[in-house]
C-alpha cells in the first residue's frame, strides 16, 4: 500500500507541473512568441540628404514610400523604382517631373519586382530589395542616381 501512494503522489506531483508547462507555452504561442514575423521590423534606407520615413507594402507589389529630402538644392525626381536586385528595369517614369525642396517630402506609390516579374505576396511575407531614384539638381542641372535598401512586410492584402 505504501508504495501505491509513493507512486500516486509521483504522478500527481509531476501532472500538476507538466500540466502548468503546458499552459505557459500555450500562453507564449497564443502571444506569438514563436512566430519570427513578429520580431521583424521595417527596414528603409537611404543615401545622405534622403530617409524613408514610412513604407507600406501591398500584397500585389504596390509600396507606397514616404522620402523626406533634406540636402540644399531643390531636385526635381524623374524616376523611382523598386526592384529585388539593383536594376533599372521597370523603373517608373513621371510624366512631370516632381520636385522637392529642402526639408519637403513626398509618397512616391510605386510597383515593386522580383526581377522582371511584379512581386506578389501573402499578408506578413517579406520583400527585401532595392529604391533607386533618378533626378536632376535644380541648381546645378547635374542628374544623380542614386540607391537604397528596403526589406518590408506585406500589411495588407
Amino acid at each position: 500500500m505504501q508504495k501505491l501512494q509513493s507512486a500516486l503522489e509521483y504522478l500527481m506531483t509531476y501532472s500538476w507541473a507538466i500540466l502548468i508547462i503546458a499552459i505557459v507555452l500555450i500562453a507564449l504561442y497564443a502571444l506569438n512568441v514563436f512566430t519570427p514575423q513578429s520580431y521583424f521590423t521595417n527596414l528603409c534606407t537611404m543615401p545622405a540628404g534622403f530617409s524613408c520615413t514610412s513604407d507600406y507594402l501591398y500584397g500585389n507589389g504596390l509600396v507606397l514610400l514616404n522620402i523626406q529630402y533634406t540636402n540644399t538644392n531643390p531636385i526635381s525626381v524623374k524616376q523611382v523604382g523598386c526592384n529585388s536586385n539593383q536594376t533599372l528595369a521597370n523603373i517608373h517614369t513621371y510624366a512631370n517631373a516632381i520636385v522637392m525642396n529642402t526639408g519637403t517630402n513626398n509618397t512616391f506609390a510605386i510597383t515593386c519586382y522580383t526581377g522582371n516579374v511584379i512581386f506578389t505576396g501573402t499578408l506578413d511575407s517579406v520583400f527585401t530589395g532595392s529604391i533607386a531614384i533618378n533626378y536632376t539638381d535644380t541648381y546645378t542641372g547635374f542628374q544623380q542616381l542614386i540607391y537604397g535598401k528596403i526589406e518590408t512586410k506585406v500589411v495588407h492584402k
